[in-house]
């Protein structure tokens, strides 16, 4: 079973002197020449290549993988590349202007995080509190049922 928990909005992390900083948004092929600073995940399992890059048919020049988001937003702010987050996780960056953040395509890339758990699981009293406070801490307004 799955229990929607919240949604957020995936942006693109720049340098504020980034030729691309003052863009309304950014699309794939505008990072086509771009280092792309990500998380060690396989490209394929993640949801800016599956629902950004890959369908427009562009793949970032270079990815290069960090592990901790301290160090994607160390790196990007010192222009060795670009990163694609969540937009509450760079938000603290962003209102300090360190670093600008700007939306995916004109649509946005946006994903909804879910809790899952056998259906005997989820009904356990715990498991309803964690889900709750999942949904009270929760960077955008939790999704409700």
């Amino acid at each position: 079973m799955r229990v929607p928990l919240f949604d957020d909005e995936l942006v693109a992390v720049l340098a504020p002197t980034h030729r691309l900083a003052r863009a309304r948004a950014v699309h794939a092929h505008d990072l086509a020449a771009e280092t792309l600073i990500q998380y060690s995940v396989a490209p394929s399992h993640t949801d800016v290549f599956q629902r950004f890059f890959t369908p427009a048919g562009v793949m970032p020049a270079r990815v290069l993988q960090v592990e901790l988001t301290e160090a994607i937003l160390e790196l990007v702010r010192a222009r060795h590349g670009v990163a694609v987050l969540a937009a509450w996780a760079v938000r603290p960056e962003v209102d300090a202007g360190r670093l600008v953040a700007r939306p995916l395509g004109p649509r946005r890339l946006r994903r909804r995080w879910y809790a899952a758990a056998r259906p005997q699981q989820a009904a356990l009293p715990y498991m309803r509190e964690f889900i709750e406070q999942v949904r009270k801490t929760a960077p955008r307004r939790a999704v409700r049922r």
